[in-house]
């Protein structure tokens, strides 16, 4: 389901919002895409984690993902266990973090940018 420009919701594994680029089909680099819509790079990442998949801005140490076990800060100011086994990805997403993950990826949207 379309969020808005740049922005998808989807229903399991990520953590509610994506950024359109991980749309098949779709650029993975920020800039547009072959409709011409801007897609969004956000600062977070989606971490599971206390039984719910939480958003977060601290760095991943490697690859795509948090490793089980890392202490991670998360966008609704608490510090957790990540979880980086299949089944936590299903885990239900935190209220408080889609909220701020949403308010961040539209300020994101809002940054204006050069045309190259």
């Amino acid at each position: 389901m379309t969020i808005g420009p740049g922005l998808i919701e989807t229903a399991t594994g990520s953590g509610g919002i994506r950024p359109r680029s991980s749309v098949r089909g779709a650029t993975a680099r920020p800039g547009h895409d072959k409709r011409g819509l801007w897609i969004a790079m956000y600062p977070f990442h989606w971490v599971p984690a206390d039984g719910r998949r939480h958003a977060s801005l601290d760095k991943r140490p490697w690859g795509n993902a948090y490793p089980s076990g890392m202490l991670v800060s998360t966008l609704c100011s608490q510090e957790v266990v990540a979880d980086a086994t299949q089944e936590a990805w299903l885990w239900r997403t935190c209220d408080d973090c889609h909220s701020e993950a949403r308010r961040v990826a539209e300020a994101v949207l809002k940054v204006p940018r050069m045309s190259v």
